[in-house]
């Protein structure tokens, strides 16, 4: 395995290597073109010379020194098209050091400058920069429209690799705004076109687009069942355009490749064992390890932490937590000289938690945890002030494209004040046609008078047109806030989800803890308020099953703060005491809870009774018992086909009606073989679509507990599921009822 590794590491760097001695090929031109240059005289050979360095120039600073240079030398000139190039290099200049007002301001004078060239082409091409700069400015709207006019003009010149541009443009655009449907078609129609013309890099950028479309659709449905075939599909395009890029000498193509080939065998490796699980983890690293070989042979000092990462996680995933520690601590301090994409630190932030949960280290977890959150509300103010920043972006590109219209207008007025001399003339010269003109105009009187009121109810007839237009147009801009506020508010509570996974034990962690376990978790509303929670430290290992007040966002809230208490409560308890019991993890856990709601304020009748209803359980490995203690939620165990019930006490964790009591604390002896149950109210308080809306209830449940108690989890899980849902359409017509309430169930096996 390790000769494997090691000769899949040394394919991908010798093919780096090749593509980078042909690019360096291509600078020794360049930098000889640049040699030549300071000795030319200023004429239009320099001009060209200074083109084809603008054109071919990736570095920063010296692009920002030549362009200028070329628009000071075409304006001595008086070389109008130099001029217009120059102004275009110019705003790419500027869009690449994020000075998006300054690229505006050259891309429109280059503009300008083709229309009175009349030069089809690049006017469309004009138009094309013109919507990339205003994609980066966050104006959406504007750049599609531009994307559109630019689309239809290179239509007209038949250049099918422009066309194709545009298409991969839009295609990215909506992309970064999460219209993914709209994207997949806008690539597949560049790739059908670069497909008949053989574009070689027309293809390859249309196959990472894809990649990178199927690989943020895996990442937002990354739990259903439905994400793995997208990390597939990303995988095929991505072999696809790796394919068609070794023999070509674009770095900046091979880096892409490398980054979202590590991300996909990564996120591969997630779901895989054994020798496929190593595979993938082997090509994940040698991706990796390719890319920064590029970026260090390029002095490309960006989003080094994000590779870090994921070499880190590759460890976590191996095991190897030393290594793994190494990667991630160098992965955070170039987090703090780079500062890379949000994505990126939620990425390590996450990575963090996990090497802390599989080291016992709950506290730090919660820490990482924490995190998370805060960033979540600093993403939220970010977006706040930037839609401040690109409003005042769009006016101020609303006042220049009126300034041009104005220009356009005072123009127009010059052409018509000439014409209008044109026509006194003339009507010098037909002067003796007057008499003849007047008795015509006299028969034709009544005619015209009739004339004038048609038009004038024509007039009237379109203020009312105009007026419904308007009208409607209002109707339809409300329409579209409405959608993108929705769009926006369901992105939100999708982003909360990922938290709340984050926060929950993951499978592998319930499987590390407890063997071979049941999970059923239905979420009512995206995000659930009932959760789970597990830790295995000392002889004890302890299982928390919950049901917070009210479900989807309010219900999550609760969860997560019922999670972090248990973590503090467990992390700051002594797990190898005798005295410990699970009816005072209860106690400490109501009394946590009543302070951070501030319930223990004085009451009034407007005060809420927010809380959770919790099953907790404490299994001494070493002397074979069970503590348990509730709140609300039963315990349910299993043994030779009899099933036993251990009851709660009726009072919730937090404020309520009566005396508050400590919670009862059941001890009982457990032998291998045993099976325990613990679940909320979901199940139960389901309703069937029939008149009488009978529920499920406890009956129902226990005895589908004791059926199939015996068979394996996984076979549980299915038997449960399709259990609920047969039950949801339990009427003659099939009709599903609505779920009530989020479902959990919890069965584990001593």
């Amino acid at each position: 395995m390790l000769v494997k590794k090691l000769i899949c590491r040394i394919f991908v760097v010798a093919v780096v290597m090749a593509a980078s001695t042909m690019h360096l090929r291509a600078q020794e031109k360049l930098d000889s073109m640049r040699l030549v240059v300071a000795t030319m005289p200023d004429d239009t050979a320099k001009l060209a010379c200074y083109d084809y360095i603008c054109y071919y120039i990736y570095n920063v600073d010296s692009a920002g020194k030549y362009t200028k240079l070329m628009v000071d030398l075409a304006q001595k000139l008086n070389e109008q098209r130099y001029l217009a190039l120059a102004y275009g290099y110019r705003a790419r200049y500027f869009l690449w050091s994020a000075k998006y007002s300054e690229a505006l301001d050259a891309g429109v004078e280059s503009l300008n400058i083709w229309d009175r060239l009349d030069d089809k082409f690049n006017i469309a091409l004009s138009n094309m920069n013109l919507a990339i700069i205003l994609t980066f400015q966050g104006q959406f709207e504007s750049a599609s429209r531009y994307y559109h006019i630019s689309l239809d003009e290179f239509r007209e010149t038949g250049d099918s690799s422009r066309i194709s541009q545009v298409l991969q443009n839009l295609a990215n655009m909506n992309t970064f705004v999460r219209f993914y449907q709209n994207a997949i078609e806008y690539y597949e129609q560049a790739l059908a076109i670069d497909s008949l013309s053989n574009n070689a890099y027309g293809l390859i950028a249309d196959h990472t687009g894809l990649a990178r479309v199927y690989v943020n659709k895996f990442k937002r449905r990354r739990r259903d069942s439905i994400a793995e075939g997208y990390l597939q599909q990303a995988k095929t395009h991505l072999d696809t355009a790796y394919y068609l890029a070794l023999p070509l000498p674009n770095i900046m193509e091979m880096q892409q490749l490398h980054n979202y080939m590590a991300l996909v065998y990564m996120e591969m490796a997630e779901n895989l064992t054994g020798k496929e699980m190593k595979a993938a983890l082997d090509s994940c690293e040698s991706h990796c390890y390719a890319l920064l070989k590029l970026r260090n042979d390029y002095n490309l000092k960006i989003n080094r932490s994000g590779i870090m990462t994921m070499l880190g996680r590759a460890q976590l995933r191996r095991g190897n937590m030393d290594k793994a520690w190494q990667y991630l601590n160098q992965a955070w301090e170039l987090e703090n000289t780079e500062h890379p994409r949000k994505e990126i630190k939620k990425e390590l932030l996450m990575a963090f938690r996990q090497y802390y949960e599989l080291k016992g280290d709950y506290r730090k977890a919660n820490h990482y945890i924490e995190e998370l959150v805060y960033m979540l509300m600093e993403n939220s103010n970010d977006e706040v002030a930037a839609r401040v920043a690109q409003s005042k972006s769009k006016v101020e590109f609303e006042h220049k494209m009126r300034q041009r219209a104005l220009e356009e207008y005072e123009h127009e007025l010059q052409y018509k004040a000439q014409a209008e001399r044109q026509r006194l003339l003339l009507i010098v010269i037909i002067s003796g046609l007057v008499i003849i003109t007047v008795v015509i105009l006299l028969s034709s009187l009544r005619r015209k008078k009739l004339n004038l009121q048609l038009k004038h109810q024509n007039v009237m007839l379109d203020e009312k047109n105009y007026q419904l237009s308007a009208a409607k147009e209002e109707l339809q801009s409300q329409n579209e806030q409405l959608d993108r506020a929705n769009k926006s508010i369901t992105d939100s509570i999708i982003y909360a989800k990922h938290i709340q996974e984050a926060v929950i034990p993951t499978p592998e962690l319930m499987q590390l803890i407890f063997g071979d376990c049941l999970i059923l978790l239905r979420p009512c509303n995206i995000v659930s308020g009932d959760f789970f929670w597990a830790a295995c430290v000392g002889r004890y290992k302890v299982l928390a099953v919950a049901d917070c007040t009210g479900h989807g966002v309010p219900g999550a809230l609760m969860s997560m703060l019922g999670a972090s208490m248990l973590n503090d409560i467990i992390s700051n308890s002594d797990m190898n005491s005798t005295e410990l019991q699970a009816s005072d993890v209860l106690n400490k856990l109501r009394l946590k809870l009543i302070r951070a709601l501030r319930q223990d304020l004085e009451q009034t009748e407007s005060s809420t009774f927010d809380g959770m209803d919790v099953a907790f359980v404490l299994i001494d490995t070493e002397r074979h018992k069970l503590q348990y203690s509730g709140a609300f939620r039963p315990l349910v165990i299993i043994r030779n086909d009899e099933l036993s019930i251990l009851e709660p006490n009726r009072m919730p964790i937090g404020t309520y009606v009566g005396k508050q009591a400590s919670f009862t604390n059941h001890i009982v002896d457990i032998e291998p073989g045993d099976t325990i149950y613990a679940y909320s109210d979901g199940f139960t308080d389901q309703f069937c679509n029939t008149d009488s809306f009978e529920k499920f209830g406890r009956r129902r449940l226990y005895s589908m507990l004791l059926d199939n108690y015996k068979k394996p989890f996984d076979e549980q899980h299915t038997i449960f599921n399709d259990t609920f849902e047969k039950w949801r359409r339990n009427n003659p017509e099939g009709v599903v009822t609505e779920q009530t309430d989020d479902v959990l169930l919890v069965g584990i096996r001593v």
